[in-house]
């Protein structure tokens, strides 16, 4: 393989400590170093678990933009108090972020840490500091800490984040577990979400099938022997969403309403069926642009193969007549037709000849090579950011990027599989936004707040960062539920 060989640039991290001589009573500050060889800010997450002597700071999830800089340093504002002496060795730290060279989600992690804490030479009266446990992605701000007393069993949790103000302290005895309370919380603020999505959807499905257009095209295609199949109704709002209903017939074939809902009304409708293709076509048939063409095939010696319809974008469909002829190549009689029958253009594909046109493509060809030549001479000097990217289907590899969720999760794999829904949520949206760096959940909301869409994303986003939580188990409800969320957001 020719290109086996071809290694792509990655971040590093080194984790490190602001003093190495430290006694009892002194402050470790932890700090990472990182290396960044993109040239372009990159957003990372960072999980980070430092214990020494039963005082620490656990980060499960943070979340973080290197700069461009090609060196920078991250130091904790929680610093650590060595509580007592010994040897301790801090644990390595993951970073997550996807490089914007490859587009792929990559895991890194730094070295461990020895450190020796020696005994201070002076009596200190010292109280135990705990472990502080930070969560803040997609979002969500949570910070609790917890401690016991010297001599006693008594656990103490302090706790700030959702659901508390500023400053508010909740002190519970008894090893009651404040963190599985906040997951609940979560819970039960996304449980009320869906609970007010399906009123809407409810509240939508009610305004279509009252509907008096709705009611027409379904009476339409009742009598072509069509019957309800399925309906899809994603709400926006209480007053606004996109919905569609599929039909299909004895023979197989399939049919289609869909449209939009604004303000409490059917702004858009749509029909596609069978019948309206052959309706389109006999239209078409009948236009002097489309027999001037078919004549000159036919006269030729070519006869019509197949015929095709898109269903309808903007009250406009796609045609595509393909004639065929033995020993000669295959043509086509492509264009564009209104639903009224107007034909908005057309012409024949596969010409032989050298027509006007190609020779005007051939020397515009030519002028493009010679452009491109001395583009590549001096491209070495543009920066990164002016260099083409190839155009992708961000849709289709985002919904690529959930499919592949599910069979992980199948796989038994349900931490990685949460983290490709999020990653196929994030590339839409980076595309969607027209981003040229990487977007965490956090940056994506910041950006839809207000919009229509935000609820969805905050919940899909909350439902995989569930996850980073040691406490929380995953399950297929939830997964589940984060997909669809997903695939609503992508589609």
């Amino acid at each position: 393989m020719l290109f086996s060989g071809i290694t792509f640039a990655q971040l590093t991290v080194e984790k490190d400590v602001k003093i190495r001589d430290i006694t009892v009573g002194d402050s470790i500050e932890i700090m990472l170093r990182l290396s960044n060889p993109f040239g372009k800010p990159v957003s990372i997450q960072i999980q980070d678990k430092n214990v020494i002597a039963g005082n620490g700071l656990d980060i499960q999830c943070l979340e973080y933009t290197l700069p461009a800089d090609a060196a920078s340093t991250i130091t904790y504002s929680q610093p650590i108090t060595a509580f007592q002496p010994g040897e301790f060795t801090l644990e390595k730290a993951t970073i997550s972020y996807t490089n914007p060279d490859t587009g792929k989600e990559e895991r890194i992690e730094s070295n461990e840490l020895k450190l020796t804490v020696k005994q201070s030479q002076t009596q200190q009266n010292l109280q135990q500091q705990g472990i502080t446990t930070v969560y803040q992605c997609g979002g969500m701000s949570m910070i609790s800490t917890s401690y016991s007393s010297r001599g006693s069993s008594t656990n103490i949790q302090i706790n700030t984040g959702i659901g508390q103000s500023p400053g508010q302290q909740n002190q519970q005895p008894g090893g009651i577990e404040q963190q599985n309370q906040d997951i609940n919380t979560i819970k039960q603020q996304m449980q009320k979400q869906m609970e007010e999505e399906e009123q809407n959807r409810k509240h939508l499905e009610g305004i279509i099938n009252q509907s008096r257009k709705f009611r027409e095209a379904e009476e339409q295609l009742a009598k072509n022997g069509y019957q309800f199949d399925s309906k899809t109704i994603n709400p926006d709002s209480n007053s606004s969403g996109t919905f569609e209903y599929t039909y299909r017939n004895e023979e197989g074939d399939s049919a289609k309403i869909s449209g939009e809902v604004a303000d409490n009304k059917i702004k858009e409708l749509r029909r596609w069926s069978k019948e309206d293709a052959e309706r389109l076509a006999e239209l078409l048939e009948n236009s002097t642009e489309f027999q001037e063409l078919h004549q000159n095939l036919i006269s030729r010696g070519y006869n019509i193969n197949s015929r095709l319809f898109s269903e309808p974008e903007q009250n406009m469909s796609d045609f595509d007549y393909k004639y065929e002829k033995p020993e000669a190549n295959e043509k086509a009689i492509i264009g564009n037709i209104t639903l009224t029958g107007k034909v908005v253009s057309i012409g024949i594909y596969g010409e032989d000849g050298y027509p006007w046109w190609l020779v005007v493509l051939i020397l515009a060809i030519l002028l493009m090579l010679l452009l491109f030549t001395v583009y590549n001479k001096y491209r070495k000097e543009l920066p990164a950011e002016q260099i083409k990217i190839k155009k992708i289907d961000f849709r289709k590899e985002a919904l690529r990027m959930i499919d592949e969720a599910e069979s992980l999760f199948a796989e038994g794999m349900m931490k990685e599989a949460y983290a490709k829904v999020s990653e196929g949520v994030r590339f839409y949206f980076k595309h969607k936004l027209n981003s040229e760096g990487e977007l965490t959940s956090t940056d994506i909301l910041k950006k839809i707040k207000g919009k229509a869409n935000y609820s969805k994303a905050k919940n899909c986003f909350e439902l995989c960062d569930l996850v980073k939580f040691a406490k929380y188990k995953p399950n297929k409800k939830d997964f589940e539920e984060a997909v669809k969320k997903g695939r609503m957001l992508i589609t």
